[in-house]
């Protein structure tokens, strides 16, 4: 052992005994700071037979002149909207919500006329119950008080399982403000009462104190079995819940840290999950102030187990002590104090760590892990009771001075064995055989970290979403709340089974605040109102008899401008072919698959897309040579952006789809919503059909030979056995999952989901960032709806890759020439196309410009905008392309826009 170590030791021993030998200094009747004394006093257990009285402070005679709490369900886009009527009120407002399984509750506070002239206006609480899946409220009075002057009241209702649920109650007698627990039961409205547990006399020392925390044991059905509840003062209550025992300490405190008005309070007690034991954190004599001093303290006799330190010359992450879910072990993560990095609230710092000290339940240090030179590292999750996820990265400073993490390795550390191990980043969730989600730790308040990540333990892989947030979990279901920098938040949804995320819901944070997750609903609190929404994101379509969705509006054949029929003006004399020309190939596993025009086929060209009128042939060809014709494709309209078009080729168990689209124009994409698309099925044995769309309506089982859908890139996926397309229909964006059966030659619509709202989301952020586009290219004949932006600002939004894209310098190096020149080219935005969001929470997007202004000449440059710092950033671009038009000299010659005819600058996006 060094000098420094026998030093530092000498030092904790002197500090330690000065904290204990006050312990010994019993005062009669007082309560002692565990500041003051460490030694705990001998605890309290009481007894009590519960009561079913009602809760009732004043004229309980009068209790039947206050009028009901009115609480209803309507009708809401979505789902539902919980109103609590005003009437008869001065305000009515939730004070508390919880949620578990399929129930929500509300501790509702209201003031309204008692009807008696000496008890005047008083404050109701009722508990309102909701079961959103069968849209069932139940409301039960709780209890009635009148005025208590005493500010420092946080509600608290709790959910112990599906049927019962807790609340502290507060009254007034005589001088003193009484606290009791009560449980309310949601079927019959009885409510069990335990005995005061907390007195409070005016003029007192805990007039200013107040109830600060609360922790909860769960059982392995899921229940809250029983509570620890603590105060700003450092009082501590231990109720059971089944039993109906209370356990007190006599005269023991642990105080909080912070002060109410100036800095935040929080509590330094940190409670194993099974409540047996804590460690508490010891404050300075200033208790805005945390030490480096720590108890481990027995719950039920308020033994101390182990008094410890570390270090003062190291600053320790906010979020504490974190305990494993099994109570045998806790973990403190700490950085050189000056070198802490990370991030600064108000209640403390949450330190990028230099080194992360393990300790088992007795507080005896068993390891410590160091971050490798260079390096930081946090704990992400415990794995299991010895093991834990932990981040490893370097450090990165950003333009504002604060910090944030680089590239993130994720290695499995063993707390037993020391080993380190490495996990590897798999893109694709899919491939993860054992795949898991595991949330953030969130009580270790772990900074700039992923909401969760997706991990296989066996084969060591781990993927990640490029989101930041808040997670709520709720029956198996999985949201991450991501706020904005302009109040704008977003909610994803983990689909388990196709293992990407899913948005469904986006919102203003002015207008609601998402409180609890209540299995496939959320619940959103209105804002400036006495409502809440509660918004069902397994919304079900309406189905018919036989269990299929019905899709309101039409989806079949989509009809375009006729150019093709005599009278049609402005579009030009359409040639007439000869026919036998192979417009459209595909290659499957099993063959190829051709369309080709027949006699009297009509042409039209728009510069370089090439439009076509007529009837075709359909012929399948098998690997062995054989032909196969098909059914005539009558009367189709074909737009071509190339020579020949192209075929998607998805493959299936024992068979292949080939997907056929009419509408092919990539350059066209901001004029033309929808593409007609026919499918066919090729099996193993070399047969090929084409098969009939089938989907139910209000009006019945509908057929067609092809229907239209979304001319995106992204219109085409495949799910399993099934196929998703988008189609647009009745005003609103669908997503359309078909199924395939081959025997029967039938495409069945077998599920819908409603994207209008993911749209209109994407809309708002695509086309602000068109705009950002257009400024940092340097063009000028734009409309820009905000204003123009900060260039530091705007420069900020742009990764270093993004901004050395060789499409985007391309452009930009053009524009500003042709500008220097006297020639400015007017260039500017239209509506990007191809948005949506990927599987990892990015926008995936396609800009596109019009070159020059009077020709209409497009360009696409390819995107990825990624949420960073809570603002969406250009993370990079992809290939940039140009229209081309065979012979075109004018854009070259006259123009000076040599090189954009056909203009390929390729760049794989990189996420």
């Amino acid at each position: 052992m060094n000098r420094q170590m026998i030093l530092m030791a000498l030092v904790s021993a002197v500090i330690i005994l000065i904290l204990i030998i006050p312990a010994f200094e019993r005062v009669p009747g007082g309560h002692r700071s565990a500041n003051e004394g460490a030694e705990a006093a001998a605890a309290i257990e009481v007894e009590m037979e519960p009561t079913s009285t009602p809760l009732v402070t004043g004229e309980s005679d009068k209790k039947d002149q206050i009028p009901p709490l009115n609480a209803y369900l309507e009708p809401a886009p979505g789902g539902m909207r919980l109103v609590l009527d005003e009437k008869e009120s001065q305000y009515v407002n939730s004070v508390a919500d919880d949620a578990t399984g399929g129930v929500s509750v509300h501790l509702v506070e209201r003031e309204v006329y008692s009807g008696s002239a000496e008890l005047g206006w008083v404050k109701q609480y009722n508990l309102v119950v909701v079961r959103p899946d069968t849209a069932r409220i139940d409301t039960y009075p709780l209890y009635t008080e009148k005025a208590i002057d005493h500010g420092f009241y946080p509600p608290i209702v709790k959910l112990m399982n599906e049927h019962q649920a807790m609340f502290i109650k507060r009254s007034k007698e005589g001088d003193a403000i009484e606290y009791q627990l009560a449980v309310v039961f949601l079927g019959s409205g009885s409510i069990y009462t335990m005995p005061t547990f907390w007195k409070i006399h005016a003029d007192s020392e805990d007039e200013r104190d107040f109830l600060l925390s609360a922790h909860y044991e769960w059982n392995e059905d899921g229940h809250i079995v029983e509570v620890m509840l603590t105060s700003y003062g450092g009082k501590r209550w231990q109720m059971n819940l089944k039993t109906f025992k209370l356990i007190g300490d006599r005269g023991q405190t642990y105080p909080g840290a912070g002060d109410p008005g100036s800095s935040p309070p929080r509590p330094l007690m940190y409670p194993t999950p099974d409540l047996e034991r804590f460690v508490y954190r010891f404050t300075e004599k200033v208790p805005i102030y945390i030490s480096n001093h720590f108890m481990v303290t027995d719950s039920k006799s308020g033994k101390v187990i182990k008094l410890f330190s570390i270090d003062d010359s190291l600053l320790l992450s906010n979020s504490g002590p974190v305990w494993n879910k099994e109570s045998s072990r806790f973990y403190l993560e700490y950085a050189k104090s000056g070198e802490e990095m990370g991030v600064v609230y108000d209640t403390g710092t949450l330190v990028f760590a230099q080194q992360i000290a393990f300790y088992d339940a007795n507080g005896e240090r068993s390891r410590i892990l160091h971050a490798a030179k260079g390096e930081r590292i946090s704990v992400f999750n415990w794995l299991d009771e010895h093991r834990l996820l932990v981040e490893s990265y370097r450090p990165v400073q950003r333009a504002n001075g604060g910090w944030s993490k680089g590239e993130i390795a994720y290695k499995e550390y063993d707390v037993r064995t020391g080993k380190l191990t490495a996990y590897r980043h798999e893109q694709d969730a899919s491939k993860l055989a054992n795949g898991e989600t595991l949330k953030l730790c969130t009580a270790g308040g772990t900074y700039d970290s992923k909401a969760f990540v997706y991990i296989d333990q066996k084969h060591k892989k781990v993927w990640t979403p490029d989101v930041k947030g808040w997670t709520y979990e709720s029956d198996g279901n999985l949201y991450i709340n991501v706020y904005e920098k302009d109040n704008q938040g977003r909610i994803f949804k983990w689909d388990s089974e196709e293992r990407q995320l899913q948005l469904v819901h986006s919102y203003s944070s002015s207008d609601q605040t998402l409180h609890q997750a209540i299995g496939g609903w959320l619940m959103l609190g209105d804002r400036g109102r006495s409502s809440f929404l509660y918004l069902n994101t397994e919304m079900d379509p309406e189905r018919n008899a036989e269990g299929l969705p019905v899709l309101w509006g039409n989806i079949n054949r989509f009809s375009f401008k006729e150019w093709w029929n005599e009278g049609n003006e402005g579009v030009g004399s359409p040639k007439i072919l000869s026919g036998n020309e192979v417009r459209a190939k595909g290659k499957s596993r099993y063959g190829t698959l051709r369309i080709r025009s027949s006699e009297g086929e009509q042409y039209l060209t728009d510069g370089a897309i090439k439009q076509y009128y007529g009837q075709y042939q359909v012929d399948f060809t098998t690997n062995e040579g054989r032909n196969i014709s098909l059914p005539l494709l009558e009367n189709v309209e074909l737009v071509l952006g190339k020579p020949l078009g192209e075929m998607k080729v998805l493959s299936f168990d024992q068979f292949d789809l080939i997907l056929f689209q009419t509408h092919q124009s990539q350059f066209k994409g901001y004029t033309s919503k929808s593409s007609n698309v026919y499918v066919y099925a090729v099996t193993e044995g070399g047969e090929a059909t084409p098969l009939t769309f089938r989907y139910a309506s209000p009006g019945g089982i509908q057929s067609a030979d092809s229907i239209a859908i979304m001319d995106q890139e992204a219109t085409i996926t495949p799910s399993r056995q099934a196929l998703i397309l988008q189609s647009y229909t009745d005003g609103k964006f669908y997503e359309l999952m078909w199924m395939a059966d081959v025997r029967e030659k039938t495409f069945t619509l077998t599920a819908l989901r409603d994207r209008t709202e993911e749209y209109a989301d994407l809309r708002t952020v695509v086309d602000r960032y068109a705009n950002r586009l257009e400024q940092a290219l340097g063009l000028t004949d734009i409309a820009l709806p905000e204003g123009k932006m900060d260039e530091a600002k705007l420069r900020s939004l742009f990764t270093e890759k993004a901004w050395n894209n060789p499409g985007f310098q391309r452009l930009k190096t053009d524009f500003a020439k042709l500008e220097k020149e006297g020639n400015p080219s007017r260039a500017f935005a239209w509506q990007p196309i191809n948005a949506r969001y990927d599987e990892y929470g990015n926008i995936r997007v396609t800009f596109t410009f019009n070159l020059l202004y009077s020709i209409g000449w497009a360009a696409h440059l390819e995107a990825i905008l990624k949420l960073d710092e809570y603002e969406w950033i250009f993370h990079d671009f992809g290939n940039l392309e140009t229209e081309y038009t065979e012979g075109y000299k004018e854009l070259d010659d006259d123009l000076g826009m040599k090189g954009y005819n056909g203009l390929v600058i390729p760049n794989a996006l990189e996420r």
